[in-house]
């Protein structure tokens, strides 16, 4: 099942998405009919930028959304308001950026073979991809996250 599914040209999108907790059906080598009909079955709103496949996707009868923007801020800005996707990062609900999967908290001592050492002892927090094991912790890239939902909360607010 999924909560959105998201056409190639979206797929920054479709990371935030994930990482807020999200399941999102994210291939970008997906058909156009392919899309259409995972969003069909699982009932999941086609996000495109793409108007060709939005077209086709109204004319299906899929609930789709066009988005124009290039602009991450804009865009959940816009998925916000139509969606009332959350704006706050909660690593129990974290998914994979790459693959979808949820993602499990691990303590370090299971990963201090597959982590530098410098970012084991500033980090405590480890979350693990059980599927690709792909391995996150709350770093810059996280804090320029967090940042830039607070700017889309408050401009969701103003």
């Amino acid at each position: 099942m999924y909560d959105f599914v998201v056409n190639s040209m979206l797929g920054k999108l479709s990371k935030w998405l994930r990482v807020l907790g999200y399941s999102v059906f994210y291939n970008p080598r997906a058909s156009d009919n392919e899309l259409i009909r995972i969003a069909k079955n699982t009932r999941a709103p086609l996000i495109t930028r793409d108007r060709e496949l939005y077209s086709k996707a109204i004319n299906d009868r899929v609930n789709t959304f066009l988005i124009k923007s290039t602009d991450i801020i804009d865009m959940l800005l816009l998925l916000h308001k139509k969606f009332n996707i959350r704006l706050d990062i909660n690593f129990d609900l974290t998914r994979c950026s790459k693959c979808n999967a949820k993602l499990k908290r691990c303590d370090k001592s299971l990963i201090y073979d597959k982590v530098p050492k410098e970012i084991l002892k500033r980090y405590n927090v480890f979350l693990v991809c059980p599927k690709c094991n792909s391995i996150y912790w709350p770093g810059k890239h996280y804090k320029n996250m967090i940042l830039i939902l607070k700017t889309v909360k408050e401009l969701s607010s103003s």
